[in-house]
């Protein structure tokens, strides 16, 4: 009997940056799924493959602090790439109660091709927290069969956004996991230590008189990277920071109140305000948030008539163009087709991660 997760990825309409000092912001499910598949292993082990990362299959073993390790000698490059992958299984053992023995033996074959472009490129879709969901729901599943373990979706949602800040410094506001594990578009808040619980809310979805169109830049960039870089900024110029992410916190809020509202021109008021607060940032912290492509990109959505801003930390990978009218979405196409630069085909998702018997 095999299990099949899938989780969808993200793209992020509004609040990169400032999302994760607490403000609300707006996120995308799309229909580019991390698919995990867990059977039972015959030979009593846990082995993890990835076609996508060219991994054919390791070993591994749970300690009994819920540690990863692996049974054999394996490059860092693997390591590092099965990072979030560990981080997932150690969180899943951690949040059940077992006992010795108690670990069934597992295959898991994590494949997420959805995430890259034909070129091998990422596309910025968040494919390692949708790995991370998809991982969790499909081990909730597996074991459940045996064990009798009930997972809630906000459980795994709550686990997925631990793992996943283990795996990558504990750096993140988890928007792209809520967005992998609820689907829809959602209104979201991360927690802080004043509000720890965050928040979560659903909306109704695009409103008829608003569309959106995902662009590939066509150049990757490290999300990583550049919060490491915000975060080096902010502890030594926390004045500087304090002020101009203010500013992002105030223009995210409205426009998400906005968008809530059906209130569509002065959303997409805020939308451009964002784009340009983005560039100030990035000049501030000296990270390209606003790269050469996104700039491109921008005057192409702006001439049009639309508008246009990254999706995600900036720098390449995904931006988003947001217009009023299928006249003007229609134009649009037009001309990026017309562009160096690629029209994403992708839906929004409005499940989240799900798991079926194959």
């Amino acid at each position: 009997m095999n299990y099949l997760a899938r989780a969808p990825g993200k793209m992020i309409l509004l609040g990169e940056y400032a999302v994760l000092e607490g403000a609300r912001s707006l996120v995308a499910a799309v229909a580019r799924y991390a698919k995990v598949t867990i059977s039972s292993h015959t030979t009593g082990q846990i082995t993890i493959s990835s076609p996508t990362l060219d991994i054919p299959g390791v070993t591994c073993a749970v300690n009994d602090d819920n540690t990863i390790s692996f049974t054999s000698s394996i490059p860092d490059a693997v390591r590092h790439s099965l990072q979030f992958a560990t981080s997932a299984i150690s969180s899943f053992y951690a949040a059940i109660p077992r006992t010795s023995g108690s670990i069934l033996p597992a295959e898991i074959n994590i494949d997420t091709n959805a995430f890259y472009h034909t070129t091998g490129r990422k596309l910025g879709l968040g494919s390692s927290a949708a790995m991370t969901v998809a991982l969790f729901a499909g081990l909730t599943a597996f074991m459940a069969e045996d064990n009798e373990i009930r997972v809630s979706r906000e459980d795994i949602f709550a686990r997925s956004i631990q793992a996943h800040r283990r795996a990558q410094g504990k750096t993140g506001s988890g928007v792209d996991i809520a967005a992998s594990s609820y689907g829809g578009i959602l209104c979201y808040r991360a927690g802080t230590t004043s509000n720890p619980d965050g928040e979560i809310l659903p909306t109704s979805g695009l409103p008829e008189d608003l569309f959106i169109l995902p662009i590939w830049t066509g150049t990757p960039a490290s999300t990583g990277r550049m919060i490491r870089c915000l975060e080096s900024y902010k502890n030594q110029e926390t004045a500087a920071y304090n002020r101009m992410i203010s500013r992002l916190i105030r223009v995210s809020e409205d426009g998400a109140e906005f968008f809530l509202r059906n209130r569509i021109p002065e959303f997409l008021e805020q939308v451009e305000k964002y784009y340009f607060l983005l560039g100030e940032l990035g000049s501030l912290v000296d990270i390209p948030i606003i790269s050469p492509e996104h700039a491109a990109l921008q005057q192409i959505i702006r001439q049009a008539g639309g508008i246009y801003k990254p999706s995600g930390a900036g720098g390449g990978d995904l931006g988003v163009a947001f217009m009023d009218s299928r006249r003007l979405r229609d134009e649009i196409i037009a001309r990026i087709n017309h562009s160096p630069y690629e029209l994403l085909p992708c839906s929004i998702d409005r499940e989240g991660v799900r798991v079926s018997i194959t």
